[in-house]
């Protein structure tokens, strides 16, 4: 399977993208927190504060998994052929 250098890099594009989104929900996560123990009432319990900071910690985690492994992702998504590898001295 060829694939074009477009395909790998809008792909690329796309991990890292979700990794933005995940951090910005992680920042949600830390703003409700912030809001909710200034008592402001957002609808929710109060006194549930673990599960932001528990969602926060998450979204944190993805989106490092997502920022360092967007290389490996590529990999595992667009394998290269073995006759690629033999040709290119197993680089």
């Amino acid at each position: 399977m060829k694939v074009a250098e477009t395909e790998y890099s809008v792909f690329r594009a796309i991990v890292k993208g979700i990794g933005v989104y995940q951090l910005v929900l992680c920042l949600t996560d830390l703003l409700y927190l912030i809001i909710e123990r200034a008592d402001f009432k957002l609808g929710g319990p109060v006194g549930h504060e673990w599960h932001y900071v528990a969602w926060a910690v998450f979204h944190f985690c993805v989106a490092l998994i997502l920022f360092f492994g967007t290389d490996l992702f590529c990999r595992i998504a667009f394998p290269r052929p073995a006759s690629a590898e033999a040709n290119s001295g197993g680089a």
